[in-house]
């Protein structure tokens, strides 16, 4: 009864009815009254209550259209289907009288996907439109350079809200991350929470996955930003020409304004074709609206100068690495072309010091250094490895890595490749194996194994960091690669707590004598 009574209170809060947002979709055909109140949008039947707007999609392994009777019968006062599948079946189901009795309307779409992000955008006031928005997508690189625009933003006084693969910032609140770019019902409801919120602007990762599903259908971004691309996400994708083009949507259909591109990354030229002028560079090589030169990397922290429009500025960051002066560069370039002033943009990404799970180091009190690290494709441990390899000095680079189960199995004897020959000894042990065997991931990445290279197997994670640890000399650097910020373990379909700085720092406390 309190749950009826709320949702009733929230849909006259919020004074929308169904015919406020039921128009504005492409509709192949509408059904039954349209004055009733509604009180949310999902695509969740497990959300559905009195009020509630339910659009059935299709997902990787349930379609939602197998739900819709329960949706109706939940309270669902408006049901959104897919031609294909009202055709095959649920014509039967949906009939007039069936929908009348329960009080019921039906949309026939063509895409719920679209449909459902209509839906939310109309029904929280079309937030996103009064923010300044800034989108980042790639394979690598995407969090520690939302978190370095977080510090523009901020210094600008522009209240940024942020939406990311380690957490979600709504003004003062902090919320965990469950995807790296939400559903589309989810996303505009925070859009509109950072509104009620006072924020101006919203830095957020868009995820190939979210740009494919199309969760952010109908929103633009005033800056869109492009990292690189490295093999990632085939076991979604299929292929990399796929992967590339999911990544160039964000800017053939989603920039309103300006996309911001990696001139030493080949596909820029690709993804940059649809935005003409709109489209600027950055990088290293050929002419890039926004140069970087002297990079310096040291193990305090990374400096650069970097020159646009006839200015230079320089930029000192505590954050490690070479890849990271990329980093630097796209955040200082997206924070002008947003129209911060450049020394603004430069105080606040210098006021960043950390960014959770990217080379953070720990050092022990007798001289190891932990480096924990979210590199989990080829690309990003490889990068990962030259950085931990040029602040060794004479010491070892010892690594400790897996994949992910029920993920993109082809990248796996490349991780082994990259690892053992980089790696002065490599540990491979696992990931989050979800529902495969942890002993045949790790016979994948074996396989790719140099030869004459020393490699050892620990299939327990924990048990492999303790080995890591307990070989390492003063002097050596330990790299914890693969996790991150990630503070669980997925086994089976079971997530667990599993933290591996956690780890580190526990055994550092108790074997060597602490962490400095």
């Amino acid at each position: 009864m309190f749950n009826q009574v709320a949702t009733n209170l929230h849909a006259f809060a919020t004074g929308c009815r169904l015919s406020d947002i039921v128009s504005d979709i492409a509709a192949v055909q509408i059904y039954g009254p349209q004055d009733a109140a509604v009180a949310n949008i999902t695509t969740d039947s497990r959300r559905v209550s009195r009020g509630s707007v339910f659009a059935a999609v299709e997902g990787e392994h349930v379609d939602g259209h197998r739900f819709v009777q329960r949706a109706i019968e939940a309270g669902a006062v408006c049901v959104v289907v897919q031609l294909r599948q009202y055709e095959e079946g649920l014509k039967d189901l949906l009939t007039p009288a069936y929908c009348q009795h329960n009080g019921s309307t039906v949309a026939i779409v063509h895409d719920t996907r679209e449909a459902v992000a209509v839906l939310a955008d109309r029904y929280y006031d079309s937030p996103s439109r009064d923010l300044k928005l800034i989108g980042i997508t790639g394979t690598n690189g995407k969090t520690t350079i939302s978190w370095l625009l977080q510090g523009a933003l901020r210094a600008a006084k522009l209240s940024p809200g942020m939406i990311g693969t380690v957490e979600y910032r709504i003004g003062d609140t902090v919320l965990p991350a469950t995807y790296t770019t939400p559903p589309a019902e989810d996303l505009h409801r925070m859009f509109r929470d950072m509104r009620k919120a006072g924020c101006k602007s919203a830095v957020m990762e868009v995820s190939s996955h979210a740009l494919a599903l199309k969760r952010v259908h109908g929103i633009s971004f005033d800056v869109s930003v492009f990292t690189n691309l490295t093999q990632d996400h085939l076991d979604f994708h299929g292929d990399m020409d796929a992967y590339r083009d999911a990544k160039g949507l964000l800017f053939s259909a989603h920039t309103r304004g300006v996309g911001l591109l990696n001139a030493d990354d080949p596909v820029s030229s690709h993804l940059r074709a649809p935005l003409g002028r709109r489209g600027k560079l950055y990088g290293q090589h050929g002419k890039p609206a926004f140069r970087m030169r002297d990079i310096e990397v040291t193990a305090k922290g990374t400096s650069l100068t970097i020159e646009h429009a006839g200015a230079s500025w320089k930029l000192r960051s505590s954050l490690v690495g070479a890849f990271n002066a990329y980093n630097l560069t796209a955040a200082f370039a997206a924070a002008v072309l947003l129209g911060i002033d450049p020394e603004i943009a430069r105080r606040g990404i210098q006021s960043v010091k950390r960014v959770p799970g990217r080379f953070e180091r720990i050092l022990s009190a007798d001289g190891v250094a932990a480096i924990v690290d979210y590199s989990h494709t080829p690309d990003s441990l490889a990068k990962a490895l030259q950085t931990a390899r040029a602040l060794v000095g004479a010491g070892r680079v010892i690594t400790v890595f897996g994949c992910g189960g029920d993920r993109d199995k082809g990248k796996r004897p490349y991780m082994g490749a990259v690892a053992s020959s980089m790696s002065d000894l490599a540990i491979i042990t696992s990931d989050n194996p979800r529902t495969e065997d942890p002993a045949a991931i790790i016979a994948a990445v074996y396989a790719g194994v140099q030869p004459g290279r020393e490699v050892m197997v620990r299939s327990g994670r924990k048990a492999a960091i303790h080995q890591a640890l307990k070989l390492a000399r003063p002097g050596d650097i330990v790299l914890v690669a693969g996790k991150g910020h990630e503070n669980y373990q997925i086994i089976g379909t079971t997530k667990r707590h599993f933290d591996d700085s956690e780890v580190v720092r526990a055994y550092f406390e108790a074997r060597r004598g602490g962490v400095q």
